[in-house]
Formats: structure tokens, sequence, C-alpha cells
């Protein structure tokens, strides 16, 4: 009998803890308690933060500025879901609330403090841009009218506000309603005792968030006046300026764009065309960069040294009329219809690319990782190389993507020796769309 009421004793209800709960003691990201409740904070929405503002906010510390009015709101539904979060709290907000600030060890009360909110979410006040162009011109021509941050939207619920406690013994009473300020229980969470102090029973707007500006005023380009006066040439060679085509997402990519830049323009300066089985014909030394940052995108110039080659370009003379009628009629057997483009000559200083030649640029094309890589070897190769439809099929083989086979074929268009066979390239194509683009090419 001692045995089994031992056992029954067991099984009884655990005796729960009053000492603190190991949680963590980190108020709820950009929520911040308003310094008075309502129940249409409307005139609120759309208020900025200064730039210079840090820590916690509330009401008193935000501005209506003229792009302010293109900040509207819509309220939404809340379902009744019952929260318990820790919200900050300014020391405004603090003294006019009647939320007490518990001194530190120092003595004195942090000006920035965390109180406990247990509520139930009946809605939302969300700030909307209906414009957003118009609110992007706003802050770009007055700056002034206009931060980095704004209320966004505003929490509305019932429920209580539980301020942290010096004292951890377990206290008793109800809690009390927003004007009387009077004590409350006493509760454990989070690792620290919590007294019940403010009561809000029927819905009100009780907490705000801040939100990120969508349109980001960014300064102008830090490259904009980079390098306007280059450094005069001298007998070893030349200063060039390259700078990316377009943003790259990452400073690598830009510089490396930039530098390429660099180069095509130091071979159309020098005449030199880019040899293919090379890497860099021409030496290009980097002397100084200037890189720029415009949201998650980077752009790159590079004042750029090139020297002088010590030979003399090779001149290539161009195919003659019989060799590329030949040519044309060893790829095509057949009768080209009137309507077909004819073949136009070649720019001078331009030859029929080497079967060597070919091989080691479809080797390049395959092995390049980027498409801007890619494309950079088909612009090179043809500045001194003429192609014939087969051969580009050819090269086209080195990319993944349909639209920079479409480029690629662009570039090499005033290359191309036999453009009555254009249909050879249309018609490795899949879609109707991409082959009518190709044979436009050739119109």
């Amino acid at each position: 009998m001692i045995s089994l009421l031992m056992l029954l004793v067991g099984c009884g209800p655990k005796q729960s803890s009053t000492g603190p709960q190991s949680m963590s003691l980190a108020p709820s990201a950009n929520v911040h308690l308003r310094n008075s409740f309502d129940t249409d904070p409307s005139a609120y929405l759309g208020r900025f933060v200064k730039d210079s503002a840090k820590g916690v906010y509330d009401e008193s510390s935000t501005m209506a500025l003229a792009c302010s009015e293109h900040v509207t709101y819509r309220r939404i539904d809340g379902g009744g879901v019952k929260y318990t979060e820790l919200l900050e709290i300014s020391s405004a907000a603090s003294a006019r609330l009647g939320v007490p600030l518990i001194a530190d060890a120092s003595g004195s009360a942090n000006s920035n403090r965390i109180v406990r909110v247990s509520y139930e979410l009946t809605g939302k006040m969300i700030g909307e841009i209906k414009d957003p162009a118009a609110f992007a011109n706003c802050c770009k021509t007055s700056p002034d009218q206009c931060t980095g941050r704004y209320i966004g939207e505003f929490i509305e619920g019932r429920g209580a506000i539980y301020h942290q406690t010096a004292n951890t013994a377990d206290g008793q009473g109800s809690g009390t309603n927003l004007s009387s300020g009077a004590g409350g229980a006493v509760e454990f969470s989070h690792g620290t005792a919590w007294e019940r102090g403010i009561e809000f029973p029927n819905p009100v707007f009780f907490a705000f968030k801040i939100s990120e500006t969508p349109y980001s005023q960014q300064a102008p380009s830090a490259c904009t006046q980079f390098m306007n006066t280059l450094p005069p040439p001298d007998e070893g060679g030349i200063y060039l300026l390259g700078s990316t085509p377009r943003p790259a997402k990452d400073e690598a990519t830009a510089r490396r764009r930039a530098l390429r830049d660099a180069t095509m323009s130091a071979y159309q300066t020098f005449g030199v065309p880019p040899d293919i089985e090379t890497a860099v014909p021409v030496e290009i030394q980097a002397r100084e960069w200037c890189i720029d940052t415009q949201g998650d995108r980077v752009s790159a110039k590079v004042l750029a040294y090139a020297e002088r080659p010590t030979t003399p370009p090779p001149v290539v003379t161009p195919p003659t009329p019989e060799s590329t009628t030949m040519s044309t009629t060893t790829m095509n057997t057949t009768t080209p219809s009137p309507e077909a483009p004819t073949a136009a000559a070649p720019a001078a200083g331009r030859g029929p690319v080497g079967a060597d030649a070919l091989a080691q640029l479809q080797a390049s094309i395959s092995e390049a990782s980027f498409s801007d890589d890619k494309i950079a070897l088909l612009r090179m190769a043809g500045m001194s190389n003429t192609f014939t439809v087969a051969q580009v099929a050819a090269l086209l083989g080195g990319f993944s993507f349909d639209k920079d086979k479409i480029e690629a074929i662009s570039i090499l268009r005033p290359n191309i020796t036999d453009p009555q066979n254009a249909l050879l390239l249309a018609n490795g194509f899949t879609f109707s769309s991409d082959k009518q683009a190709v044979m436009a090419l050739f119109q």
C-alpha cells in the first residue's frame, strides 16, 4: 500500500518553478510602442524618421514631410491571433504612459527600455505607395523632404503591457486600465520578472513599425568625373579609359568588363588585330580604378596603360571574289533564290579564318565561363577574320542560351561571306521568334 501511494504521488502534477526562464531578452525587430493609444493613427502614417536618429522611436521623433503625402493606407483584419512580444519603448513614451523604467546597476534609468506586451491582434493599418514614380521623384527632387525610414504600419489589438521589475516576488492583483497606472501581478518570462502595469481591453493602435523608404536616395555616381583628362601618351604607350558597359553583380566582374573595354580600345587605336591564340596580344596595365556601387550593382572605370606593339600590325590581303565564290559553291550546292541576300565585300584587313585559329576560337568560347567573355572573344576575332555560315554555326555550339547565340550572329554578321545561306543558322533554333530574329539580321 505504501509503495502504491508513493507511486501515485510521483504521478501527480509537478510544481512549476517560479524562477526566471532562460529566454532571450531581445525585442521584436523594428516594432515600437506608441506614446499614446488611439483608434485612428492615420495622421502619423508616412511620417519620416530622421536619418541621424538612433535607438528607439515614438511619434514625437518622426516628421511629416512633403513626400509623406504619397503614403496612403488600408486596414486589414488581424484575425484575433494572440501574441506575447517584447517591444522597445522610448523614455518619452514611458513617461507619457506611466511605464516605469527600472534603474540599472549604476542607479540611472536607461533612455531605451523593453516592455512585454501580451495582446490579441485585431487589425493593422498598412501604409501604401500607390504612385511609386511620384514618390521617387519627390525624394529625388526634394531630398530634404524624404529620409531613409518612415512609419509604415500600425498594430491594433487588446491586451496588457508588463514592465520589468526588480522585485522577483510573486505579486497579486489585476491589471489596471491606461489611465490609472496602478500596479498588478508579477510574472516571470524571458529571464526576468514582469509586473503588469497597463491594460487596454478595447482594440486600440498601440504599436508601430518603421519601414525602409522604397526609394533609396542614391548619391551621384562617384565615377562620373573620373579621368576627364587622360595623361598624355609617351614613347612606350598610351593611356586609355575603360568602363563597364552595364553594371555587374559583383566588383570582380565589373573590373573585368572595364579592363576588357580598355583592351578593345587599344586594339582599335593601334590597328592590331587580336590574336585568338593569345589571351592579351596587347600589354594592358591597370593604373587607377574607380568603383561605384548603386544598390546591389557595381560599375567600374579603369585608367589603363597600353604598351605600343613592338612589331607593326600584319597586313592581311582580302579574299578575291573568285575564292569567295568557290567557298560558297563548295558549301552550298543549291542555287540561291533571287530574294536571298548577296555576299558583301569583306572589310579591308580581314581575311578568312584559318582552320587552326577557328578550332582555337571554338575551344576558347566553350571554356569561357561567362557569356560576356564568350561575346568578347567573338568581337576580337571579328576584327581580323571573315567566316562562312557553317563556321559561325560551329561557333554557336559554345553558347548555352539562344539570346547569346543571336547576339553572336549579330556581331559576326558583317564578317559572313555567304549570307545567302543564313537559313542554315536560323534552322538551328527551336522557336519561330528566334528564327525570325536571325533572318532579320540578313535582310
